[in-house]
């Protein structure tokens, strides 16, 4: 049987609600994807 993983990075946390809420509906496994320097968000509402 295979198995697929759920891989993102979210840099504001709108990828990371989306990659939760289809690895929980799926029934899928899910990593998160960090760099390995943090990156500063620039977003207007941040």
């Amino acid at each position: 049987m295979d198995k697929t993983l759920v891989l993102y990075y979210s840099l504001e946390g709108s990828t990371e609600k989306i990659a939760k809420y289809l690895a929980e509906e799926l029934n899928l496994d899910i990593e998160r994807v960090r760099p390995k320097k943090e990156i500063k968000s620039k977003s207007f509402f941040k």
